[in-house]
């Protein structure tokens, strides 16, 4: 009865949701204001947990996912908990109300459910998840840049469905995106979005504050980050991190813009030792609100990623670094021994090389010209 319901609601079919009602109360309401904005190609529902709340009335718990696009569709996109309250009558179950805001679920992805409304567009290829209204030209706006570069990086990097047809939300902050996402299983966090292994997350402030040529390259980061995720996700944050910022270079680049690499040049000329970068797997290297650590730690990223691209074998040599990261099953950061291994292993070069490199590069400065 609860899944029959929820399903219903999800696909607009309002006549059955009424016959499967006690009665239309507020609290129903807002569950169809949460989903009537949303046009998903596929609805699933399952029931977590059931429980007795009163005599006569059943707590039901369900997960509700949808999928979004053409076919081949987006991965499974996460709605959210949701706990209906069900009553007998006339000897039948029927939905008497929505009873999630009494239940806590923690830290687990609210998904779709961090929104109080939400509106899904769909492009040729992406499909973009939003709140109010007023973020409507920013999702067209978005779209189209995912509608460029989606098809292209997926190929790249492969990904899968949450690549093939990815989906993006878009959130009014970091915050948000992690209460959609769940806490800690953010990937990556750049200036325009995070992201997740199967989801995009923009910031709406980088619509706000930068031109129309950050706000594309920003797109392209975060679709960068779910595309690459599956080949590269199980190594360094740096090496995350390092193609993210590649790709929006390449498109900076082509708009005569750059990401500056002045920092870690000068780093570099003053010996820094950039081993614990390629160590951590916190996808700000543990340097939490450092913002001058984590420029420097993503420049390294970018510089040592140039180099293994346009020196030593391209995208297949960085795609068998990750393979060759990912064989060592790390649990939690990589040792400097796991590091020069796994450098050698991919590359046939010891991660010093790389380095030396990419001091070579950046020092050089012909990064600025483009």
């Amino acid at each position: 009865m609860a899944e029959a319901y929820a399903t219903a609601v999800a696909l607009h079919q309002e006549r059955r949701a009424r016959k499967l009602e006690q009665q239309h109360r507020p609290s129903l309401a807002a569950l169809d204001r949460l989903l009537r904005g949303l046009h998903p190609k596929r609805v699933k529902v399952a029931v977590r947990r059931a429980e007795v709340a009163l005599e006569d009335q059943i707590d039901v718990e369900l997960r509700i996912r949808e999928r979004f696009g053409h076919p081949p569709f987006s991965g499974w996109i996460e709605v959210g908990t949701r706990v209906l309250r069900l009553v007998p009558v006339d000897g039948h179950w029927r939905v008497a109300e929505d009873t999630t805001d009494d239940h806590d679920f923690g830290d687990e992805p609210r998904g779709i459910s961090a929104y109080r409304e939400a509106h899904s567009m769909e492009g040729s290829v992406a499909t973009a998840i939003y709140g109010s209204k007023e973020a409507r030209p920013i999702a067209v706006e978005i779209l189209g840049v995912a509608d460029d570069n989606a098809k292209r990086l997926a190929a790249t990097y492969g990904g899968g469905p949450a690549a093939q047809r990815p989906v993006i939300f878009i959130v009014t902050s970091r915050g948000q995106g992690e209460q959609a996402a769940g806490f800690g299983l953010l990937k990556g966090v750049k200036p325009a979005g995070t992201w997740t292994d199967s989801v995009s997350y923009a910031f709406l402030h980088n619509w706000r504050r930068n031109p129309r040529v950050a706000r594309d390259a920003g797109v392209i980061s975060v679709l960068t980050g779910v595309a690459s995720s599956r080949a590269l996700g199980d190594g360094p944050a740096s090496l995350t991190n390092g193609v993210v910022d590649y790709e929006a270079n390449a498109h900076l680049n082509r708009e005569n813009y750059a990401i500056f690499l002045d920092k870690i040049a000068a780093a570099y000329g003053d010996g820094v030792s950039t081993m614990p970068y390629w160590q951590s797997v916190d996808p700000e290297w543990g340097f939490g609100t450092s913002e001058r650590k984590i420029e420097l730690a993503a420049q390294d990223a970018l510089s040592m990623t140039h180099v293994i691209i346009t020196q030593d074998g391209g995208i297949p040599a960085l795609l068998r670094l990750g393979k060759a990261f990912k064989k060592l099953h790390a649990s939690g950061d990589f040792t400097p021994a796991q590091v020069r291994h796994a450098f050698h292993a991919a590359l046939h070069m010891s991660f010093e090389e790389v380095v030396a490199q990419s001091k070579t590069y950046a020092r050089g400065g012909s990064w600025k010209y483009v």
